[in-house]
């Protein structure tokens, strides 16, 4: 099995996990550089989902192991509109036929959101024409909030009460989004779950 590295946010890493695939999968190492958002911190919350995969054999901190594929620098090749950040990390590293159509998440969806439409929104990539008010109308008895609390509050101050699902990592999230009935949010890492 190969080994591979990154740097992103907890979005880029489940995008590259496609390309994880089909290079037969292996060992994740979390890169904390100067210059960047400190990822090594962050590994709880990605750990359970990508130990999960039949094809990541372990997520953890870089400790000098050799790295055959690094992801850390795919952002450095621009961003070529309507690319996905999953074709971007593929193209990136020169890997061709990497399947983004089919699931590449698999997790036990949770019961708890059964029917439900679950919707996250970040402080990030927002669209101030986004209709959440009248969709909360129209849909807000079947809708329950992923995410963090601070983010919760601000949606509901900004658009609308709907109901919060405490999760605790994006394990709990995946399974969350794949017991839904749909998912909707804004550019994050609940929605490259969503797409995983």
């Amino acid at each position: 099995m190969a080994s591979f590295a990154s740097i992103g946010d907890a979005g880029d890493v489940v995008y590259s996990l496609p390309v994880v695939k089909k290079l037969g999968g292996g060992a994740y190492y979390a890169v904390d550089k100067p210059d960047c958002r400190p990822f090594v911190e962050r590994i709880p919350l990605l750990k359970e989902l990508l130990e999960s995969q039949d094809y990541i054999e372990e997520f953890s901190p870089y400790r000098g192991e050799k790295i055959d594929y690094d992801f850390t620098t795919f952002r450095c090749g621009g961003f070529p509109y309507g690319v996905t950040l999953a074709q971007l990390q593929a193209d990136w590293l020169g890997v061709k036929g990497v399947d983004i159509k089919t699931p590449w998440l698999k997790v036990e969806p949770s019961l708890d959101t059964e029917g439900m439409i679950v919707v996250s929104r970040t402080n990030r990539y927002r669209n101030p024409y986004f209709p959440w008010g009248k969709l909360i109308k129209s849909l807000g008895e079947h809708m329950i909030f992923v995410g963090l609390k601070e983010e919760h509050s601000q949606f509901c101050s900004e658009c609308g009460y709907v109901p919060y699902l405490r999760t605790g990592n994006f394990y709990d999230v995946a399974r969350a989004i794949s017991g839904a009935e749909l998912f909707i949010g804004n550019q994050s890492c609940p929605n490259a779950i969503a797409e995983g």
